[in-house]
């Protein structure tokens, strides 16, 4: 159980590090091997994730609790496309310089870190009450 929450978090943190990093390329061999670093990242998140769900709930709420995992990276996409372009429609282009785009990557890193710490909390909490349930 221990390895599956370890390897979520660590791809997790991995995927949004060097998503993060990809807004700093300066050439298409960075960015590549960027993209690179995010697919591997990316694909630890879903085995471990499912793995997780199916341990931490039952066969009746399986299904619901999956569906909702997934639907995450829908929603997940819909937001930073409507907050992409509410940013574009906002923004004018003199203000945009490096230390705004530096500060706004320090933040996003810093609130997905944090969000991250509280999703491991509670992966944490929920695996240890499901573990003495199942036990």
């Amino acid at each position: 159980m221990c390895g599956r929450k370890y390897l979520l978090a660590g791809s997790l943190v991995v995927w949004s590090t060097l998503t993060s990093l990809s807004g700093l390329s300066q050439n298409t061999t960075q960015l590549c091997f960027l993209r690179v670093g995010i697919g591997l990242g990316e694909a630890g998140c879903t085995p471990a994730a499912q793995s997780l769900i199916a341990v931490m709930y039952g066969p009746g709420e399986r299904a619901s609790a999956m569906a909702v995992q997934q639907l995450g990276l829908a929603a997940g996409t819909a937001a930073a496309t409507t907050l992409t372009a509410t940013l574009s429609a906002t923004a004018k282009p003199a203000t945009i310089t490096t230390s705004t785009i530096s500060t706004f990557m320090r933040k996003s890193t810093a609130i997905t870190v944090g969000a991250e710490t509280l999703i491991f909390k509670f992966i944490t909490d929920s695996t240890s009450s499901a573990s003495s349930s199942f036990a």
